[in-house]
């Protein structure tokens, strides 16, 4: 399960820095390795989800570019 907490940071953090080829990477590779579409959902809703919290407690801020 480690490897997926990792993979939801990174993930995450790609989407929080609108960094489209490193959440492409991420997901190729999990793909490339696993051949998983449940694990690519579950990391997917899991960095969406952390991103909602932050948002709603206020850990997370948008700013206009």
């Amino acid at each position: 399960m480690g490897n997926i907490k990792l993979a939801i940071k990174g993930f995450k953090t790609a989407l929080l820095q609108i960094n489209r080829i490193k959440a492409t990477e991420i997901f190729d590779n999990l793909y490339e390795n696993d051949e998983d579409f449940y694990q690519l959902e579950t990391i997917a809703m899991g960095a969406l989800k952390e991103i909602g919290e932050g948002w709603e407690n206020g850990t997370i801020l948008f700013t206009p570019a």
